[in-house]
């Protein structure tokens, strides 16, 4: 088994500028000055991202998102029409018009667009004017609105997922926004009372659209080239025969054989 190496932000080294990815996991510690102005760095220089955020993440994930161009809505999103479900269970759905998505992924998830993803105690996110980023909701939270915001206010749709892209550094930099850490927990992806197959398959398609369509690798064996097999040229005439063969002849066959044996021993 291949051993992980650990490293920390704080021996001062901006060890991110060699990573492909970074992911930022809903931290539950306030990050240093020093780790908030490598992130900032990694950002400028063009490195892709995946960040998942909770609607009570620290305080230290605001000038990130500032940078991103985006922010987050204060509070935890709520569903007042939902009466089978925990009111702050948002069964979120694609945003079929994000130009970001990868073919594969428009061709594999068009019949499944009901299937919604599951995200427990979800926050919405909020596109900042004059960002640099090219952003695209991706996960959409309908009719739904903010516990912080008054209950007379009349719900609307929120993205609680987004994409964000823009060419930096020769080359386009792409960044992933969730606002659950847990939709793509162990517990959302093993939950029975909701079908929402496109959890288990969705990471792949993040890291699919993050790596530039270049991960996860496909492992699947090719087709052979003789799956088929053909009992004669012109079709429908072997199985004629076949029929011809085993109704009929082989019948006629065990009853002669029969009548055979039975005159016989009269005979004797």
């Amino acid at each position: 088994m291949k051993s992980i190496d650990t490293d920390s932000l704080e021996n001062g080294k901006n060890i991110l500028l060699n990573a492909d990815i970074l992911v930022i996991a809903d931290p539950r510690k306030d990050y240093s000055e020093r780790v908030v102005k490598y992130i900032i760095e990694y950002i400028e220089a063009g490195g892709d991202m995946l960040i998942t955020l909770e609607p009570d993440s620290n305080e230290s994930v605001k000038p990130i998102l500032k940078l991103l161009g985006v922010s987050l809505i204060p509070g935890s999103l709520s569903n007042s029409k939902s009466s089978d479900y925990e009111k702050d269970l948002m069964l979120a759905q694609f945003d079929s018009l994000s130009p970001l998505l990868p073919n594969a992924f428009i061709k594999d998830w068009t019949w499944r667009y009901n299937y919604p993803t599951t995200m427990p105690g979800a926050a919405g996110f909020e596109v900042l004017p004059n960002s640099d980023f090219n952003s695209h909701p991706f996960l959409i939270a309908r009719e739904v609105h903010s516990t912080l915001d008054s209950l007379s206010n009349s719900p609307k749709d929120i993205p609680v997922a987004l994409t964000l892209d823009r060419y930096q550094n020769g080359k386009t930099q792409r960044i992933f926004l969730a606002g659950d850490a847990d939709f793509i927990g162990n517990k959302e992806l093993d939950r029975k009372n909701i079908r929402n197959y496109n959890d288990k398959e969705l990471v792949p398609y993040i890291f699919h659209w993050l790596t530039d369509e270049t991960l996860p690798l496909e492992v699947s064996p090719e087709r052979g080239p003789d799956d088929e097999l053909f009992l004669s040229e012109k079709p429908g005439q072997t199985v004629f025969h076949l029929r011809l063969i085993f109704l009929v002849l082989v019948p006629l066959l065990v009853l002669g054989s029969g009548a055979n044996l039975l005159i016989k021993r009269n005979r004797r």
